[in-house]
């Protein structure tokens, strides 16, 4: 995780690029008051509520080979789509504290677990993610 994630944000009725950039850069350009409000409209960018932006996240970092790959990815999803940990748990299935353990990192979850959160997780967002992890 040293590279910093990538923001464009695009205005919802032109489709014009406003600002591309971190998170800080994203806020003086959008002259925003504080970070807050930055990722309040990335929470409402990202999955299509905003009437005035749209996000998308890049991010540098994602070699999809370090072990971490699913745990950052759900915290990012969870986080970003403004999720919480028992929605993304009861609509996959499993325990609150067998998802709370794998954001954790304290357990790998088997390829058929990931593919369960995945499915939930797009299933509750509504559309498909493009920088989710692979399983393998």
């Amino acid at each position: 995780m040293g590279t910093k994630k990538e923001y464009e944000i695009y205005d919802v009725e032109t489709g014009e690029l406003i600002v591309k950039g971190g998170s800080k850069e994203c806020v003086e350009a959008l002259g925003l008051p504080s970070m807050s409000n930055f990722w309040w409209i990335v929470k409402q960018g990202v999955t299509g509520r905003s009437k005035k932006y749209r996000v998308i996240i890049k991010d540098p970092d994602d070699n999809r080979e370090r072990l971490d790959d699913f745990a950052d990815w759900l915290v990012d999803m969870r986080m970003a789509y403004g999720l919480t940990q028992r929605e993304v748990a009861d609509a996959s299935g499993i325990s609150f504290v067998t998802l709370n353990r794998y954001e954790r990192r304290h357990r790998v979850p088997s390829e058929e677990y990931q593919n369960k959160i995945r499915d939930a997780v797009i299933e509750l967002v509504g559309k498909s993610i493009s920088i989710m992890p692979d399983v393998e």
